[in-house]
């Protein structure tokens, strides 16, 4: 909060001469006119900035992930909310079709994945359940599997998670399976080309990103070469449960006690390494701990 009250109207002009300057711009343009017209009209907007601004810094490319194991935090709140966490991959990967499609399969298609159908549909024990494989453009992403239930059963639904990451890194995935996820993402594509700002965004965030546009001419046949022994190879390269971090965050007794009917189903017997910390939040405006 008083980050936020501190900031002047000067800091605002600072920050705005600082960075909103040509050279930090990438303008992308889709419509009817003639292309080297629209170039020099741009040129002339562009020509008489008032001010020249800064080089950006480097954009950092290493970050530390937390110890494997299980962090809990107290919230009262009706259902807990548990996310798993993992290293991911570069958009540029070589890795990154069989990976895609491997999420897709495992947590990231929805109604069609493994851990929604187990979790949701088979057990009852969440409305939503799913994975994320996050692919950054400038360090590796990150993966995700995520659900919400409630508090007893969070124990229950993170063993089945657990369960399905490690069958999918042991036996090959089926000829149906392969076929609908690689299908979502083949038929989804021209999705991306639907309307001219569309177009105009795509070309800009290219550019600004340095990607090579190869990726969109060759989109639909990489996505097409992954086969299920791609799918088994990524997920054993990248996904590890003992390596997880997983945060849970609701009624911390509840969800260490876990489901009287499954009563051999604990955190503390799932936590890789055996590791359950319990982390104190601090008040969101202050950002300062409540006395112990």
């Amino acid at each position: 909060k008083d980050s936020i009250v501190s900031i002047t109207q000067e800091d605002l002009k600072k920050f705005h001469c600082s960075w909103f300057v040509p050279q930090n711009f990438v303008i992308s343009v889709n419509g009817d006119f003639e292309r080297e017209d629209m170039i020099a009209k741009l040129e002339k907007l562009f020509a008489n900035w008032p001010f020249t601004g800064k080089t950006p810094p480097a954009i950092p490319s290493e970050y530390t992930m937390a110890k494997p194991g299980i962090y809990i935090v107290e919230k009262d709140i009706p259902q807990g909310r548990v996310n798993g966490l993992m290293p991911g991959l570069t958009r540029d990967d070589p890795d990154y079709f069989a990976s895609q499609v491997m999420n897709d399969i495992l947590g990231g298609g929805g109604f069609t994945s493994r851990i929604m159908s187990r979790v949701r549909s088979d057990e009852g024990l969440a409305y939503s359940a799913g994975t994320g494989f996050a692919f950054g453009v400038h360090y590796d992403g990150g993966f995700r599997a995520f659900f919400q239930s409630r508090s007893e059963a969070v124990a229950r639904a993170t063993a089945i998670v657990l369960e399905e990451i490690e069958r999918i890194r042991s036996e090959p995935v089926s000829d149906e399976e392969l076929t609908t996820a690689k299908a979502s993402f083949i038929e989804s594509f021209t999705r991306n080309f639907a309307s001219a700002a569309q177009v105009a965004g795509l070309f800009a965030s290219f550019e600004f990103q340095g990607r090579d546009f190869d990726y969109l001419n060759n989109y639909r046949d990489n996505m097409s070469a992954v086969t299920a022994e791609d799918v088994m190879r990524v997920a054993r390269e990248y996904l590890h449960p003992d390596r997880l971090v997983i945060l849970a965050v609701g009624n911390v007794e509840d969800m260490l006690a876990g489901d009287p009917d499954h009563p051999d189903v604990l955190l503390e017997k799932l936590a890789p390494g055996g590791n359950i910390t319990r982390i104190s939040l601090p008040d969101p405006l202050t950002m300062q701990y409540p006395e112990r």
